[in-house]
């Protein structure tokens, strides 16, 4: 059997780009990179869908994101447990224009093993 995956029950993501600019009218790309093999991520687009990002080649680049984001979760490989140390690099983007890329940071996510029901 394949297991059912519900992404809004992986783990939530929390990053924040932020610049000095505070009126609200940049955006930024987002590179979420080091994903694991198998891991996957979903992010929640402006039409509210969740969708699975290609993270083939352990990077996805997330584009026009900005701070109102609520939805990016990561889901581990099945029976996975320990820490998945992400790396997160952002861009902002304004009016046409484009600035300097972020400094590298780490994002340690903790990943707890559940037990597997016993069906018998």
């Amino acid at each position: 059997p394949t297991a059912v995956i519900n992404p809004t029950a992986g783990i939530s993501l929390n990053i924040r780009p932020s610049s000095r600019d505070d009126d609200g009218s940049e955006t930024y790309d987002v590179t979420i990179s080091d994903i694991p093999a198998d891991g996957q991520l979903y992010y929640t687009n402006s039409n509210g869908d969740t969708v699975l990002l290609d993270t083939t080649g352990d990077t996805v680049v997330i584009e026009d994101y900005n701070n109102s984001v609520t939805g990016l979760y990561f889901v581990p490989a099945e029976n996975f447990s320990g820490t998945v140390n992400l790396k997160v690099q952002a861009v902002s983007k304004e009016d046409g224009t484009t600035g300097t890329t972020s400094p590298m940071l780490n994002l340690p996510v903790k990943v707890i093993g559940k037990a597997d029901l016993i069906t018998n």
